[in-house]
C-alpha cells in the first residue's frame, strides 16, 4: 500500500523542491550566463540577455501550467 507524506511532509518536499530549483536557476542564469556575457560584451548587454533569456525559459512553463499549446 503507498502512503503519503504527512501536510508537514509535503509541505516541507514542496519548499526544498522550489529551493532547488530557484538556487538553479540562479546559478546558470546570473552565475554563469551574466558573468560570461558580462566579460565579453559589458555589464548592461549582459544583463539585457539573461533577463531575456530567463523570460523566455520561463514562458513555456507558464504555458505548461496553464494548460495551453500555443
Amino acid at each position: 500500500m503507498i502512503s503519503f507524506p504527512s501536510p508537514v511532509g509535503t509541505l516541507l518536499l514542496y519548499a526544498f523542491g522550489f529551493a532547488v530549483a530557484a538556487f538553479q536557476e540562479e546559478t546558470l542564469f546570473r552565475g554563469f550566463l551574466q558573468t560570461a556575457i558580462g566579460h565579453r560584451f559589458g555589464e548592461w548587454p549582459a544583463v539585457v540577455v539573461q533577463a531575456s533569456v530567463f523570460s523566455l525559459s520561463q514562458w513555456g512553463t507558464t504555458r505548461l501550467l496553464r494548460g495551453t499549446r500555443s
